[in-house]
């Protein structure tokens, strides 16, 4: 049963883990970063950095693409891994 779900699989595990660490809708709408800055998250930083007071768009946009690289690579390590043998 495992080789016919292997696709599945890299589908789920490659969403949730890009989910998980762009996600910053739920943390800005809740809390804003919450009581000194403990509910933060990557993508709420990037926000804060790209359109807060100082609005330093460099630091925002080297943080986005350090970002998309780190899910890059976890993308082709995963397909990598799941990959079928045939």
């Amino acid at each position: 049963v495992w080789p016919l779900l292997r696709p599945i699989t890299v589908i789920i595990v490659i969403t949730s883990f890009n989910g998980s660490i762009q996600g910053y809708e739920q943390v800005y709408l809740m809390t804003n970063g919450g009581p000194a800055g403990h509910t933060g998250v990557v993508g709420l930083q990037i926000f804060n950095y790209g359109f807060g007071d100082q609005r330093q768009l460099g630091m925002a946009s080297a943080m986005s693409w350090t970002l998309f690289v780190l899910a890059f690579i976890v993308a082709i390590t995963n397909l990598r891994f799941f990959r079928s043998q045939t």
